[in-house]
């Protein structure tokens, strides 16, 4: 007779079982926002772009930054880890030593946050709060005399919270005006310079260097989701109508792949939790209302 723990263990051995039958192993690594493809479709000529700017910015030991700027899921933290990795391959090439590529996430409206990560990234041990403004911008500067920084912050959009708007073009000010500096902005904002008052940093983005990321079309959409299910899900487990739905949706919703990828995710656990081995066009449909009810 089975006892309790018998029984767990034969069920946990069932759900592994029926994993193995529908999902890859990392299955869920390949449908992670954060993971980086090494076929990044349909995004070639932006991060061409975006190599051959940091490129002539290193070399040139530029103050000319960036812009990259587009709706939600469009690819372009995606674009830039991929341009700043291969820049710094040719930089390599060309004997550039003396420079350094950094990336933020501002995940706070609050400056001391932001720039106590970019000293931390510099090598400088700081505290998140306590110095001043002008203490961790001292840090900043005495990197920036010796070699040449150029920083991304990504979700720029978080630092014009209208309370803290003014620290934001503070900051914006002094990355696009210090020398040895340039800066890349990352924004959801295609409109960024109308939520911007001092006109000392108007006059500043007049300069940036613009990289436009237009939403993915259905085809595009199909063409990423296709390859992600391939990496992610066992051969058949998606019906070729299945798929189209879901890029249609994504489509309409704005391009946004990390919706698909996110709609992806639950596919895979509902699959595993109903011993599903195949979702077609109908079960898609229903999927993707259950996870919009849900998000």
């Amino acid at each position: 007779m089975e006892n309790g723990l018998d029984r767990i263990l034969r069920m946990a051995r069932e759900e592994i079982q029926s994993r193995e039958s529908i999902l890859k192993d990392d299955w869920l690594k390949y449908l992670d926002f954060g993971y980086i493809p090494e076929n990044p479709r349909h995004r070639e000529k932006e991060i061409k772009m975006l190599i051959v700017k940091l490129v002539e910015n290193v070399l040139q030991k530029s103050t000319r930054s960036i812009l990259i700027y587009g709706q939600p899921g469009t690819g372009k933290t995606m674009s830039f880890f991929i341009a700043k990795q291969l820049a710094e391959i040719i930089l390599n090439e060309e004997g550039a030593k003396d420079y350094k590529i950094v990336y933020v996430t501002v995940t706070s409206p609050h400056l001391s946050k932001i720039l106590s990560e970019i000293c931390s990234e510099l090598g400088y041990k700081v505290p998140v709060r306590g110095l001043s403004i002008r203490e961790y911008i001292s840090y900043v500067n005495s990197f920036a005399k010796e070699r040449y920084l150029h920083i991304c912050l990504d979700e720029f959009d978080k630092l014009m919270d209208s309370r803290h708007k003014g620290h934001a073009e503070d900051l914006l000010y002094f990355l696009t005006r210090s020398s040895n500096v340039s800066v890349t902005l990352i924004t959801n904002k295609i409109d960024l310079a109308k939520s911007i008052t001092d006109a000392r940093v108007l006059s500043s983005l007049d300069r940036l260097s613009t990289v436009f990321f237009k939403a993915y079309t259905r085809e595009q959409c199909k063409d990423i989701l296709l390859e992600r299910i391939k990496l992610a899900f066992r051969e058949g487990v998606f019906t070729d109508e299945a798929v189209n739905l879901l890029a249609e949706h994504i489509a309409e919703e704005g391009g946004d792949i990390r919706l698909g990828l996110s709609i992806l995710r639950y596919c895979g656990e509902y699959a595993v939790a109903n011993k599903i081995t195949k979702i077609n066009k109908e079960l898609m449909r229903e999927l993707i209302w259950k996870h919009d009810i849900k998000r």
